[in-house]
């Protein structure tokens, strides 16, 4: 079987922490140490394919980096967030037209020590790098630059 009609999709989102304490003190009037946590950056990755492939992910790359990530199943299309920054005016923005193929969110978690090697090396110039088995062979799907999304801004 050749290579299935792949598609791939990737977003990044940062976080604010929203606004850092200062000047706390305790009860005896002693100033108290607040962390001050940077943006956290939230990846939205779609593997969309034909519905009568059985393919399995089984590696995710991101800037070179590789992740253990889950998989979950989409079961509606299109796929949209929302947007809630400026209050009484949500944006729906979508992240997977309407299809009636299968999509996958791959959802990072960790990363792991091993970075790009083997058939990924092609891809080097991609941010993200997708690879699935398919019928016993290996196959990449790739996205060159990863959309960046306006950041939520917790306030």
């Amino acid at each position: 079987m050749s290579q299935p009609n792949a598609r791939a999709y990737a977003y990044a989102r940062e976080t604010s922490p929203g606004t850092i304490p200062v000047g706390v003190t305790d009860e005896n009037g002693n100033k108290v140490r607040t962390s001050k946590m940077g943006y956290s950056r939230e990846y939205f990755i779609y593997l969309v394919y034909d519905n009568c492939a059985q393919l399995t992910p089984v590696r995710l790359l991101i800037n070179g980096r590789a992740y253990q990530f889950k998989n979950q199943t989409i079961d509606q299309s299109p796929v949209a967030i929302m947007n809630n920054n400026i209050p009484g005016q949500p944006k729906n923005i979508t992240l997977v037209p309407k299809t009636n193929d299968k999509i996958i969110r791959l959802i990072p978690e960790l990363q792991k020590g091993i970075n790009s090697t083997g058939g990924e090396k092609k891809l080097a110039s991609s941010q993200v790098v997708i690879s699935y088995r398919l019928k016993g062979k290996t196959y990449h799907k790739s996205v060159k630059t990863i959309k960046k999304l306006e950041p939520v801004l917790n306030l």
